[in-house]
């Protein structure tokens, strides 16, 4: 499959590589950023274990867990600097932002029919060891398959 994330960041800071590492920024007074947002994309191949059970009526309970192999397609820093009279300016941050490039999620779910919840946690820092802040996602949501 293929995973898309987009992290939003508090008002005037972003994500720049600075001397090989990525750390997060500020401006000056004056010059702050609007908007900020760091983009990354993956694809994945999950590797679960399922076990379903009949609950009549046409149901069935499900249950499963595993890893998702993830590897990275591509990375991007995007920032909104205000040029005044309500103008934006978008300036797309330079660097690969050290990003790691092959990770894994450990992945849970469980739902009931076509509706599920799902559990998932990056054990591995979002960025390459020592090349940026230490960022472990986890994510709790709900799916509809079909």
């Amino acid at each position: 499959g293929i995973q898309f994330n987009s992290i939003h960041l508090q008002r005037n800071k972003a994500v720049e590589v600075v001397d090989y590492h990525s750390v997060i920024t500020t401006t000056a007074p004056g010059e702050e950023y609007n908007k900020s947002r760091l983009h990354y994309t993956y694809l994945t191949l999950p590797l679960l274990i399922q076990a379903s059970w009949d609950v009549g009526h046409h149901s069935f309970f499900f249950i499963n867990a595993g890893i998702v192999g993830k590897v990275k397609t591509a990375s991007s820093s995007k920032v909104w600097v205000d040029k005044g009279r309500g103008e934006e300016e978008k300036k797309k941050l330079p660097g690969d932002l050290n990003i790691r490039p092959v990770t894994f999620d450990l992945l849970a779910q469980a739902g009931i029919n076509h509706l599920g919840f799902f559990f998932s946690y990056s054990p591995l820092s979002l960025f390459n060891a020592h090349r940026g802040p230490t960022s472990n996602q986890t994510t709790v949501g709900m799916h509809y398959y079909f």
